[in-house]
Formats: C-alpha cells, sequence, structure tokens
C-alpha cells in the first residue's frame, strides 16, 4: 500500500474518508535505578513517542491501512500501530487508526520474511 496521508478535518470528496475526531499522545520510555532494597532511586527518561489516534468514516470500498505500514497523520509520520475497521452501515465503514513515531523517527514499514524456495 502507498503511504497514506490524513489531515484532520478533510471534506467528503477526499478518496480515503471523514476525519471524526483525532487524539494526540506522548509517552516516555523511563529506565528506573533500584536501591539495595529493591526500591526505586532514580528515574530517566530517555525517549519519547509520540502518537495520532483518529476516528474517520470511510468508503465501503476502500481498505485500511495495515499495521507495521507507514503513514502520515495529521503531520505525524510514524508506524501503525493499530488498525480496525468497523462496519456499522452500506454505505460507510468507521476506521479507528494509531501511528506514532519515536524520537521523531516513523521507522521502517514491516516487511514479511521470505519462505525458502520462493
Amino acid at each position: 500500500m502507498a503511504e497514506l496521508t490524513i489531515q484532520f478535518g478533510v471534506d467528503t470528496d477526499v478518496t480515503f474518508g471523514v476525519v471524526q475526531s483525532i487524539s494526540d499522545s506522548e509517552t516516555p520510555a523511563v529506565a528506573v535505578a533500584k536501591g539495595p532494597k529493591g526500591q526505586c532511586v532514580k528515574r530517566q527518561a530517555y525517549s519519547k513517542t509520540v502518537s495520532k489516534k483518529i476516528e474517520a468514516l470511510i468508503k465501503v470500498d476502500q481498505e485500511k491501512p495495515a499495521a507495521g505500514t507507514v503513514a502520515t497523520v495529521d503531520g505525524l509520520t510514524g508506524l501503525v500501530m493499530s488498525s480496525e475497521i468497523t462496519s456499522q452501515n452500506e454505505d460507510f465503514k468507521k476506521i479507528n487508526l494509531t501511528v506514532d513515531a519515536v524520537d521523531g523517527i516513523a521507522g521502517d514499514a514491516y516487511v514479511a520474511p521470505s519462505v525458502a524456495g520462493e
């Protein structure tokens, strides 16, 4: 699948769909140093993950981006960490999509391992 770009507030005539909601989050990766009795003596954030989650209405014949692919959501390019489709009616489907980047790095898309002999 080619890289997907979704912007908040897109019009109904866009080929992918209409974003209904978007949320931003940041999460640090934290190293913990423990004392001799197992108590925390120091915590150090060493990395930060920025995530965007969207909910959008898409056309019934539209496929969802696969987990592990690269997508851009509201200006953040990252790996698709979660991709879920909900069918609610005959005209549209609802997609929930989570994209994140770690320390500003989008990452590389997943490539399935090749099977020996193919």
